[in-house]
């Protein structure tokens, strides 16, 4: 019931309370449920708090030492591994993997998001666009659709400041969208 995207302590060890070994581990159970492109992608993403950090000034704390740390990704165990039913949670800034396991099988992968801040940034000698190849496509669907469809699948005719759920345990009819600047869950009803 409980997961999030923002950075804040998504519950569990952080890597960066893990000794390396068991970092490692953490890694290789998280490449488990994500394929070779998705595994570079959640890496990557995880690096770009190096790169955010830098842009804010360093002038971002939340109330300890470093404000944008590579290491403020938490891992969470449901169960145990090897039960009959187990899960786990990996999350952070901009990610958040849940999967399921039943049986000895990965039956779920939900829910699951994988953003990035920044969404580019200069490298030497390019540009590095880690969801590059999903923002490409949705504009190929979002330009594919007719009038009709259109109406129907737009939420708002522009980019809202976050996700509508934001936080929240649970959305309801009447939730607006919860802005950047107060990413702690509260009820936000339409007037």
């Amino acid at each position: 019931m409980r997961w999030f995207s923002t950075p804040t302590d998504h519950g569990g060890l952080a890597v960066r309370d893990q000794n390396a070994r068991q970092q490692s581990l953490a890694m290789q159970l998280v490449a488990t449920g994500l394929s070779i492109p998705g595994y570079a992608t959640v890496t990557t993403v995880m690096g770009l708090e190096n790169v955010l950090g830098q842009l804010e000034g360093w002038r971002i704390h939340w109330g300890r030492q470093r404000g944008r740390d590579p290491g403020l990704y938490w891992l969470r165990i449901f169960g145990r591994p090897g039960d009959r039913v187990w899960a786990w949670r990996f999350g952070g800034h901009h990610i958040s993997l849940n999967n399921l396991v039943v049986a000895g099988r990965l039956v779920s992968t939900t829910p699951c998001f994988i953003g990035a801040d920044p969404a580019t940034t200069e490298l030497i000698g390019g540009t590095l666009r880690p969801l590059q190849g999903p923002e490409e496509t949705a504009r190929q669907l979002v330009r594919s659709l007719d009038t009709g469809q259109l109406q129907s699948a737009l939420l708002h005719p522009s980019a809202v400041s976050d996700i509508v759920s934001g936080n929240r345990l649970r959305v309801e009819h009447g939730d607006t969208m919860m802005h950047m600047q107060d990413p702690v869950a509260r009820p936000v009803r339409r007037p």
